[in-house]
């Protein structure tokens, strides 16, 4: 029986890889070095990123399974894209993320479909190690201050 690892290259944030691979797949990540540039600009960077990754796999675009580009924001509000964890101090949950957009048009109704879920009654007949300490309590609690303290914009 062959045996397969995931092959994982850390990025610039401890915790982050920038590429994996598994087999013959890949899974890689970039963002321009010089945010300064249009999107035009910022895109090539980005691409040339991921070339770069893809060598360090010896790899190539043919096995890319995911490939994210992060980009600057350039406007993005007219075409309905919002920074979900805004720099706002007085926000709770998630930190403050300046890279992570949500295309409102999707993400509203999907907010609102997550919203109708029982999270109480679909945990507590899984069985899940620690679901003890997934309380009512905790349950609301992490809803409001990690789903709904995002951008008023996408809710």
């Amino acid at each position: 029986m062959d045996t397969y690892v995931i092959e994982r290259k850390q990025g610039i944030y401890e915790g982050r890889n920038k590429s994996s691979a598994y087999k013959d797949l890949v899974w890689t990540v970039a963002t321009s070095s010089d945010t300064s540039l249009d999107i035009i600009g910022q895109t090539e960077l980005a691409l040339v990123v991921i070339d770069n990754n893809l060598a360090e796999l010896n790899s190539s675009k043919s096995s890319i399974v995911s490939a994210q580009i992060y980009i600057q924001d350039m406007n993005s509000k007219s075409f309905g894209f919002y920074l979900v964890y805004t720099n706002n101090i007085e926000r709770k949950g998630f930190e403050y993320e300046p890279w992570h957009y949500s295309f409102a048009p999707l993400s509203k109704p999907y907010l609102e479909e997550y919203l109708k879920i029982n999270l109480d009654s679909l945990l507590s007949d899984k069985k899940i190690l620690g679901k003890e300490y997934f309380t009512q309590e905790f349950i609301e609690n992490y809803v409001k201050d990690y789903v709904l303290d995002i951008s008023p914009k996408l809710k």
